[in-house]
């Protein structure tokens, strides 16, 4: 898997030699009335995305 590297439709997929994704980008959810509302959405370096 470390050597695998293509784009994606949600960008470039990549895997580091433990087979991680290099720079996975996760969305938090909150659980409010019922419905889910995204509160943050993180990159793998940890930067917040507007």
């Amino acid at each position: 898997m470390k050597k695998v590297e293509f784009g994606g439709v949600t960008g470039k997929i990549a895997f580091d030699a433990k087979g991680d994704l290099r720079a996975a980008t996760v969305t938090l959810y909150q659980a409010k009335g019922g419905k889910f509302q995204p509160i943050s959405t993180v990159t793998g370096s940890g930067t917040p995305v507007q």
